[in-house]
């Protein structure tokens, strides 16, 4: 026999057979009002060897079998439910599909969901499953499950895009990997659901949308054609046919290898019909987390230096690390450096700049990622420009900041041009200012090439290490040297002269 909750929904037969018997209690044996169950409690309470009553837990099994009736089936989970198995049932086939198909319920942060009806954008992108239309019956617990899916997030609850887009955006930020590719006519049915959602709510979800679906992409190989492959957006950059900067990354970084690419042909295929009032390409695929200068992530050689946890720390020897961040952190007395970033994109294009033959090409191109970093250091990189650095006695001791090991890095290669044309490190080279030319001379070489030398560009160019305009007391000790030198008669009165009026004028301008 079935426990009291179990009646009219499991059938004779099932009841045997999860009973491990060969029959159960006839119903033309049991009296309507239920006495005999009374009468059969009574002779167990007297000894009676019979066999236990089959639980709601062990009908259980019973949900995915697509052979019992739907209604029936309906009915077992809202009696599970009730009976406080809603943990047990989501990782259940429990729920009935239009077709009939049994399904584990959709997690809230899944790519998928069961729906009333499958429309709009669930349906382009064949994310929502309709449901058996006995889901929506009245009475037989119907209600009570499609309450319970409501709330655990299975259920797509309405035709809205907006719903679809936000569900994505939860698969993506959980870290579900997507499955297929988003072909451009699905791509373009979720750019205009973007277009329809306010400004504010397109950036809160773009990136996670980003993380959830992949896109056409390619990389360079050695020779320098394209190799397909797919990517989604949120790991990839905008190609040079997308990102029409005339400075782009994409053209700074020219043919190096090891970058991911957005097809080029989303440039035409993404264009918006509302023209300059809609998303276009660039901007949609920027929203979905493409990016447009080089990433950072956490440095792979991060160690936890403390069993207590805490920040990790990245030692100040490392294998082929940049020298100057040895130097400053040997200056401070720091032996290891605190949650540091690195960038491997950004180390390919700095490294394939430098390997650039032809000078004009080469300052081109240098320009372009000079201008990119510009673009994006207020965005997100100049949180990134200094780390922590500490000496790991017992604990981590804080000895000062020093610059991150990504900008240190691309202070340690010859990419940047001085005004001969010579490839130098940054850290080699100083912007031609009326303070630098009055400390350093006119002619000196060490000035970075004036098509490289752009006020936007001068905070990347000081970060990554390229001297700016000298302090009030380094122009009055050149001043004291000039007339020290004037004394002894080592310079010329003309090219004196000169030198020192470079200086007050410098000198002036900071009063």
């Amino acid at each position: 026999m079935e426990a009291q909750p179990l009646e009219g929904i499991v059938q004779e037969a099932e009841i045997a057979e999860l009973a491990g018997l060969s029959a159960t209690l006839p119903a033309d044996v049991r009296d309507p009002a239920g006495r005999w169950r009374s009468v059969l409690d009574d002779w167990r309470n007297h000894g009676s060897d019979l066999p236990e009553e089959v639980s709601v837990e062990q009908a259980l099994g019973l949900v995915g079998d697509e052979g019992r009736p739907v209604t029936s089936s309906i009915a077992l989970v809202a009696v599970a439910l009730e009976e406080g198995f809603g943990a047990r049932l989501l990782e259940l086939p429990c729920v009935i599909a239009r077709d009939g198909q049994r399904l584990v319920p959709p997690a809230a942060d899944s790519m998928t969901a069961v729906a009333a009806e499958s429309a709009g954008l669930a349906e382009q992108l064949g994310i929502a499953t309709p449901l058996h239309p006995a889901h929506f019956e009245p009475d037989n617990g119907a209600p009570e499950v499609i309450a319970w899916l409501k709330e655990y997030g299975a259920l797509l609850d309405g035709s809205e895009d907006s719903e679809v887009v936000r569900r994505l955006a939860a698969a993506g930020r959980s870290g579900r990997c997507p499955e297929s590719l988003l072909d451009d006519e699905q791509l373009c049915a979720l750019r205009d659901a973007f277009e329809c959602l306010p400004q504010e709510t397109r950036r809160e979800l773009g990136l996670d949308v980003g993380r959830a679906i992949l896109l056409d992409s390619y990389t360079l190989d050695a020779e320098g054609k394209k190799k397909a492959d797919t990517a989604r957006p949120a790991d990839a950059y905008l190609s040079r046919a997308i990102d029409r900067e005339q400075d782009s990354f994409a053209i700074a970084a020219g043919k190096s290898r090891g970058l991911m690419w957005l097809a080029d042909r989303y440039a035409d295929s993404l264009r918006s019909p509302a023209g300059r009032d809609g998303i276009g390409a660039q901007r949609f695929l920027r929203l979905l987390g493409a990016e447009t200068a080089p990433r950072l992530r956490p440095h792979p050689q991060l160690r936890q230096r403390f069993s207590a946890g805490g920040r990790r720390g990245l030692p100040k020897s490392l294998a082929a690390g940049p020298e100057a961040r040895a130097a400053a952190m040997q200056e401070i007395g720091a032996t290891y450096t605190l949650e540091d970033y690195d960038s491997p994109d950004l180390l390919a294009v700095i490294t394939d700049i430098s390997q650039e033959r032809r000078g004009k090409l080469r300052r081109k191109r240098a320009g372009a990622l000079l201008s990119a970093l510009s673009r994006a250091w207020d965005r997100r990189l100049s949180d990134y420009a200094e780390v922590d650095a500490a000496n790991d006695h017992y604990v981590w001791n804080l000895k000062g900041k020093i610059p991150v090991f990504w900008l240190a890095q691309a202070g340690d290669i010859a990419w940047l041009d001085d005004e001969s044309g010579r490839a130098r490190n940054p850290a080699e080279l100083r912007v031609r200012t009326a303070g630098t030319a009055a400390l350093y001379g006119e002619n000196s070489s060490d000035f970075v090439h004036d098509e490289l030398d752009q006020p936007i560009r001068r905070t990347v160019l000081a970060a990554l290490g390229v001297s700016d305009d000298p302090s009030r007391s380094e122009l009055v000790t050149r001043l004291r040297d000039l007339s020290g030198a004037s004394q002894r008669d080592e310079t010329a009165s003309g090219d004196l002269r000169r030198e020192s009026t470079l200086v007050y004028r410098a000198l002036v301008v900071r009063l």
